[in-house]
């Protein structure tokens, strides 16, 4: 299966969070933008929702990018910023086959 331009109408941006250390402690820096590219978003239906509420997980957007040398690289600790929203990604899994694409959970957080 492929995944057609059309699809993708939603840019986003990739954060990752820094942290530096200091004699003290560590202060927390805002995160950095490693890239952008464009996605396919899904708000989850409230049948979902519910359903990852009883497991302990607040799940409230997906967004599926196509699978490239950025994308690849995400981690959970990085974070998604869409329309003035910033999301923790709570999960990834591959999207529409293997090597082409990746669907990322996340959860909405306050800035």
């Amino acid at each position: 299966m492929t995944i057609t331009a059309g699809e993708l109408d939603t840019p986003i941006l990739f954060l990752r969070p820094v942290a530096t250390r200091d004699a003290f402690s560590a202060v927390k820096k805002p995160p950095v933008v490693i890239g952008e590219t464009w996605s396919k978003r899904s708000d989850v239906s409230d049948a979902e929702r519910v359903s990852a509420a009883a497991q302990g997980v607040k799940l409230t957007t997906r967004f599926g990018v196509r699978h490239d040398s950025l994308t690849e690289t995400i981690m959970n600790t990085d974070l998604i910023e869409c329309d003035g929203v910033r999301y923790e990604i709570t999960g990834r899994k591959e999207w529409r086959g293997r090597r082409v694409g990746i669907e990322f959970s996340t959860v909405a957080v306050q800035v």
